[in-house]
């Protein structure tokens, strides 16, 4: 794993993908996530930092991540 946990690394990649806008990589590192051990919560809170940094255009992938959590039985809201 190196210094940082995969659990970590999927997080940062997740938050990565969501200000590059990239369907795919938001989708893959939300489940990549989960698989890694990360909560729900970890997640949310992963998107709401990803927000803070990249504004309205990363707010406006955000649906994305809610679905997948959703559609994995993670009930968001």
């Amino acid at each position: 794993d190196g210094a940082l946990s995969q659990r970590v690394k999927r997080l940062i990649a997740l938050a990565a993908g969501l200000q590059a806008g990239c369907t795919r990589c938001i989708q893959g590192q939300t489940k990549d996530a989960l698989t890694a051990g990360a909560t729900k919560e970890e997640i949310l809170e992963t998107m709401a930092v990803a927000v803070v940094m990249g504004g309205t255009a990363v707010s406006a992938e955000t649906w994305r991540v809610v679905k997948v959590l959703e559609e994995l039985g993670h009930r968001v809201g």
